[in-house]
């Protein structure tokens, strides 16, 4: 189950349901004390109702810390049923499902600067972009290139995932003899085949 609401109507039912948990064990509390305690005791009561303030607000918290994410608008939350952006300027994302945050721009891709010997001297920049975000969420299952806000870690999983592989078919292409056009237009297609999630342009296609 996953729920999205702004800023705005969370805090408002937070509130309302912390005061509602807060009165009605206040009530019960304090009809238990009456039974257990003739007379009862007003100083037992007021303790027993600060006690219960601060649990209701520490299960607040553990609610907050394993079940609730920040988000912006135009970021994406992708679980392992599908995506959906978020529309609310600050929203609250409430959900069961371990989701995953694709910051919005992320959304626009990231670059990397690579030598595809084009142009003798001059490196190219690469842009990736993605065409299937919910391929990714298999690596969040797993525990890896998560960020503690829930989001996607990107820079972590070029650097471990894309980056080994694109230095290693450069490599090769330019050991097979590979040069110039043709050596960007295989690169390029050869990232495409072994990523098929993530679309790769050079800087002389933009």
């Amino acid at each position: 189950m996953t729920i999205i609401w702004n800023e705005f109507l969370y805090w408002l039912i937070v509130v309302l349901v912390v005061v509602l948990f807060v009165f009605i064990g206040s009530y019960i509390l304090s009809s238990v004390l009456k039974k257990l305690m003739k007379p009862s005791s007003k100083w037992v009561e007021v303790i027993s109702s600060a006690l219960l303030m601060i649990t209701v607000i520490a299960l607040y918290f553990v609610f907050e810390e394993q079940f609730t994410l920040k988000a912006n608008q135009g970021d994406l939350l992708v679980t392992e049923n599908g995506s959906r952006s978020i529309e609310e300027e600050s929203g609250r994302i409430i959900s069961t499902e371990n989701p995953m945050i694709i910051y919005h721009l992320y959304m626009l891709g990231f670059n990397d600067t690579l030598d595809l010997g084009s142009d003798p001297g001059l490196d190219h920049q690469i842009l990736i972009s993605t065409n299937d975000y919910q391929a990714l969420y298999p690596y969040v299952e797993e525990g890896r290139y998560h960020l503690n806000d829930g989001a996607f870690h990107f820079t972590k999983y070029y650097e471990k995932k894309i980056s080994p592989v694109a230095q290693e078919v450069l490599e090769q292409l330019q050991e097979a003899g590979l040069a110039g056009e043709q050596l960007e237009a295989e690169f390029l297609k050869i990232m495409e085949e072994q990523f098929p999630y993530h679309h790769f342009h050079s800087s002389s296609s933009f």
